[in-house]
């Protein structure tokens, strides 16, 4: 296959990426009128700031509440990474744009008349001193959590010397992720000696946690909790034929609804080792059209670029970003090797 897609980006993602750059130019607007070029209450650079990151806006107006506000985003992006609930950053960003603007006062509280009538603010450095300071802490962290070794000291890594519950010890993505690339390999005739870990309560767990993210995310309290989206679960059951007739249907019709060609692996987010395995359950299924698109999605969107592969894909926007964890990235380029969907 070509990089190129077999069928034509969505126009809403063309919209979403207008909608995102208008945005940002607004705001980078606003920045550069607050720096002198002309005059701007500070309400409104708080709401505008506040769109940026919730609790930049207060940083200048109130400590505490520009942590609360930076924590509960934190919490809301989190939601929407793991889960895909991006309803809740809009509604905390919007909130905190609005708390903005009707709580800080119009005029620097901390504002005094300098030499030659000139008008200073104290405080007008710590905007980009903040923005310095969450690079830091990126920086920081992936030098220290974010290594094995220091997640083991910490006790962020489970034990793994069977005195745990498999299921305790692995997420319900995880041991999806293993049933299915398991069920795979059998198929090239490679012999596992274990099982994938928790395996005899996998569809229990996939199904649980599908309905808990639906509602979360997208409101869905009703009806089969697999009918979208959940990639990587719904390929696991596929491959190892524990999909119904009319779930395998829905797995198919997600799939060519998508221009992935695959279903998300949460609502908006599609991960390359889930889609690939999806791939493969809908290419058995004869899903051949959902197929090749997928093919030609991952040789350009998921293409290796200065020796990392994306790890996501945003499908209202079409772009991919973040960089594969090593596993991640091994496994599917195993998978392609063996003559997989790539």
């Amino acid at each position: 296959m070509t990089g190129a897609l077999v069928v034509a980006l969505p126009p809403r993602t063309r919209v979403w990426r207008v909608a995102a750059l208008t945005t940002w130019s607004v705001l980078v607007g606003l920045e550069l009128v607050a720096l002198g070029v002309g005059h701007l209450g500070d309400n409104v650079l708080g709401a505008s700031r506040n769109l940026v990151f919730p609790g930049l806006g207060f940083v200048e107006w109130n400590r505490w509440a520009a942590l609360l506000a930076a924590v509960i985003a934190t919490a809301a992006l989190t939601a929407w990474f793991a889960w895909g609930a991006d309803w809740l950053v809009a509604a905390v960003w919007v909130t905190a744009a609005v708390v903005g603007w009707r709580v800080v006062p119009p005029s620097h509280h901390a504002s005094t008349i300098g030499a030659r009538g000139v008008h200073v603010m104290r405080g007008s450095h710590e905007f980009g001193a903040v923005m310095a300071l969450i690079a830091a802490l990126r920086w920081v962290r992936g030098w220290t959590i974010g290594r094995p070794s220091t997640r083991k000291l910490l006790g962020l890594e489970r034990r793994r010397d069977g005195h745990d519950a498999p299921s305790a010890r692995y997420s319900v993505v995880d041991r999806s992720r293993a049933a299915a690339v398991i069920a795979i390999a059998q198929r090239f005739g490679i012999e596992i000696a274990v099982e994938a870990p928790g395996n005899e309560t996998l569809a229990v767990d996939i199904v649980r946690r599908a309905r808990r993210v639906g509602r979360v995310a997208r409101w869905r309290g009703r009806g089969d909790p697999l009918r979208a989206d959940h990639a990587g679960g719904r390929a696991a059951l596929a491959v190892t034929g524990r999909l119904d007739d009319a779930q395998l249907a829905a797995f198919v019709a997600d799939a060519e609804r998508s221009w992935c060609g695959v279903p998300a692996s949460e609502p908006t987010w599609v991960r390359p080792l889930d889609a690939l395995l999806a791939a493969t359950s809908l290419s058995d299924a004869g899903a051949s059209v959902a197929a090749r698109r997928w093919q030609a999605v991952a040789a350009d969107r998921f293409a290796l670029r200065h020796g990392r592969r994306p790890a996501w894909v945003h499908t209202p926007s079409a772009i991919s970003g973040g960089a594969l964890p090593w596993w991640e990235h091994a496994t599917f380029a195993a998978l392609s090797g063996a003559g997989q969907l790539v």
